[in-house]
């Protein structure tokens, strides 16, 4: 892919977030689109604590390491005029529950308070925190196959590119 930079990145470890930022902070990244993830969905009694940890250091750890490996990057470019976007994708699960789903909702409530804290903390240097909370998307992830009958009407990742490439390019209106 022309003018993209792959690297690989261990969202859960902090030297792993760190250098990847410091690549991307040499490139000048001005966005940031937050979307790694676990799942795991068991009644509360089969929950392991390394079961835990797993989806926690992922989807809750993951988001701060690597949004925080990221913020002074944003915060020099805001001293240089320029502005920069975050974008972290969620849940609909961070904001309710089912059976067997408590710690990946778990997950999802703690992950959602990171970009609703930085939305406060960012205005003052110019970040704009947008967070997508899609609902069922027509994935693999939890060891289901992609293209499923019972995920007909399902979202399709190119519905989340595309909400993605919108907050990332939507004007911004005065302040």
């Amino acid at each position: 892919m022309p003018g993209a930079t792959f690297l690989p990145l261990d969202v859960t470890d902090e030297g792993s977030a760190n250098a990847f930022a410091e690549v991307a902070n040499a490139a000048g990244v001005d966005a940031l689109v937050n979307n790694a993830g676990a799942g795991s969905f068991l009644p509360v009694q089969d929950i392991t604590p390394a079961e835990y940890h797993r989806v926690m250091d992922t989807n809750v750890l993951g988001t701060l390491l690597v949004t925080r490996a990221l913020i002074g990057q944003f915060q020099a470019r805001h001293a240089e005029g320029l502005t920069s976007s975050l974008v972290k994708i969620t849940s609909d699960v961070s904001g309710r529950t089912f059976a067997g789903g408590a710690l990946y909702t778990a997950s999802k409530y703690a992950q959602r308070a990171v970009p609703q804290a930085l939305a406060y903390e960012g205005h003052s240097y110019g970040l704009r925190v947008t967070e997508i909370r899609p609902g069922m998307v027509d994935t693999s992830f939890a060891s289901s196959q992609q293209g499923e009958a019972h995920k007909a009407a399902w979202l399709c990742p190119e519905d989340i590119a595309q909400a993605t490439l919108y907050a990332l390019s939507a004007p911004r209106t005065p302040a």
